[in-house]
């Protein structure tokens, strides 16, 4: 998966966009705060005007849909006692569609998964003589990443 979705070289499986509500896509406008609004504008900024944000929602949504076998829209109840609605941007398949009710395929998946087998190496190579751990600095390296902790103290790394 990438980082950024709007790569425009990947193609994927199936993609999910989560928070397509009426509030939050397309995003609201965000101008730099320090840049008047104006020249932002002017210079195509695209978080400083509604128009372009709303252009820029379509055209992601269009590329997703085109690079995904499947494409999922969905949004959430806030909880706040409010009642979500889906953005107006969706196709009218994702917004008949009721939050409430997703429907996931993770569970046919799951059924038809390969077992796996459970290994646990709890063994490291004994010390040799002149071998020692290096007190604080041991401990430090594996509250960071117990591998690495381990590889440096064990391994010399």
């Amino acid at each position: 998966m990438s980082g950024q979705l709007i790569d425009p070289w990947l193609n994927y499986d199936g993609l999910w966009v989560s928070g397509c509500n009426d509030q939050r896509w397309p995003p609201p406008i965000e101008p730099i705060p320090l840049i008047p609004v104006r020249v932002q504008r002017d210079f195509g900024v695209i978080a400083a005007a509604p128009e372009s944000q709303l252009q820029f929602a379509l055209e992601l949504q269009n590329r997703w849909a085109a690079r995904a076998g499947q494409c999922v829209f969905s949004y959430a109840d806030p909880g706040d006692g409010r009642s979500a609605a889906a953005s107006p941007l969706l196709p009218d398949t994702a917004a008949a569609a009721s939050p409430a009710l997703p429907r996931p395929h993770w569970r046919a998946l799951l059924q038809v998964q390969p077992k796996l087998e459970r290994l646990t190496d709890e063994l490291a190579p004994p010390f040799s003589l002149g071998e020692r751990t290096r007190g604080v600095s041991t401990l430090r390296a594996q509250s960071r990443c117990a591998f690495r902790g381990f590889a440096e103290t064990r391994f010399a790394v």
